[in-house]
This record gives structure tokens, C-alpha cells and sequence, in this order.
């Protein structure tokens, strides 16, 4: 039978057009023998109905509404959200951990060198500036990590190229967030040695 909606050929069980999703009703259906008016607009091919059901079932995985089941959803724009928070929070505490170390040792070095506090003072001071560089690079790089490995994920899920350039900057910038840290850890005692 012929959709009345479409014109396209149905099979005789179908509940709703495959193509247009028009639900079938004996209203809404072409009698049979109108075959010969669509059979003018094919006119060299035939029409079988073992071949129609068989490219039905082979070329759709419809449900019984006749929708296609088969197309992949688009993932959503949301999944880049940890790769980007990710590259963002990593780029910003090392900006961060930077600007607070220059400046706090400059900061220590002019109030040395005006005489305005003791050595032991400056010292404490430069120390202090260097762990709070650390622990701030150290707490930007692990959650920058987990965000990252987050963004990962949904990559192989979704196969989105956003979220695997973005995913993998804030991976490389938290690699480089906590080998500051380390750096900062090694050099601190050398410093004043």
C-alpha cells in the first residue's frame, strides 16, 4: 500500500509511514490499484514487494512510529565545558603563582635593601611567597588534572575534537602547574643554603 501523504510504498502491517511518519489509516492509505500511477513515475523498475520490505528492514532501524532509530545524536556543546575550565583554571594559577612570586620578591627586596626589615625577616618573607606559589599551583594543577581526565572521557565518548584540544591544554597546563610546584619545592631550600 501507498501513503497518501507521501506516496511512498508501506508495508501492509506499518502503523505509520516510514518516510513521512504520517500514521496509517484505511483513509489515509491509496488503494492498491493506483499502482500504475506511481508506477508511470518509476516506469522501468518494478515494484517487488519482497525487495521493498527487505531495503526497509536493511536501510532503517525504525520503531514503531516509524522513526529512525539509527542516527547518531550530535553530542552537546556542554562537553567541551571541562576542557575549557580545565585550560582556564591551569593558564590562570600559573599567571597567578607567577605575579604573586615577582612580585612578593621584589616587594621583599626593596624593603631589604631600605633597611626597613632584617635579613631573617626578608628571608621568612621570600620563603613564605614561595610556598603560597607552590600550594597554589599544586591546588590549580590536580584539579586542573581531574577536569582534564573528565574532558578526556567525554572525548572518546563523543568523538568531539573541541574536547580533546581543549581537554589536552589543560592537561599540559597542569603537568606544568605542579612541575612549577615541584621546582618551586627543590629550589626553595638551595635559595638561602
Amino acid at each position: 500500500m501507498y501513503c497518501k501523504n507521501c506516496g511512498n510504498i508501506i508495508p501492509d502491517n506499518a502503523n505509520f509511514c516510514h518516510v513521512c511518519g504520517t500514521k496509517v489509516e484505511i483513509d489515509n492509505v491509496f488503494n492498491t490499484n493506483l499502482k500504475e500511477e506511481f508506477n508511470e513515475e518509476i516506469k522501468d523498475e518494478p515494484i517487488v514487494e519482497e525487495n521493498i520490505n527487505e531495503g526497509y528492514q536493511d536501510s532503517f532501524n525504525s520503531n514503531d512510529y516509524g522513526v529512525d532509530t539509527d542516527i547518531p545524536n550530535k553530542p552537546s556543546k556542554k562537553i567541551i565545558v571541562p576542557g575549557i575550565v580545565s585550560t582556564a583554571l591551569s593558564a590562570y594559577m600559573i599567571i597567578q603563582a607567577a605575579i604573586s612570586l615577582l612580585f612578593g620578591i621584589a616587594s621583599a627586596n626593596l624593603l631589604f635593601d631600605s633597611n626597613q626589615i632584617t635579613y631573617n625577616e626578608y628571608v621568612d618573607t621570600i620563603n613564605q611567597f614561595l610556598i603560597e606559589s607552590a600550594i597554589t599551583l599544586i591546588l590549580g594543577g590536580i584539579v586542573s588534572l581531574i577536569l582534564g581526565s573528565i574532558g578526556l572521557r567525554l572525548y572518546f565518548k563523543h568523538k568531539n575534537k573541541a574536547c580533546l584540544i581543549l581537554s589536552t591544554i589543560g592537561l599540559v597546563f597542569a603537568t606544568i602547574c605542579l612541575i612549577g610546584a615541584i621546582v618551586i619545592f627543590v629550589v626553595r631550600p638551595m635559595i638561602f643554603a
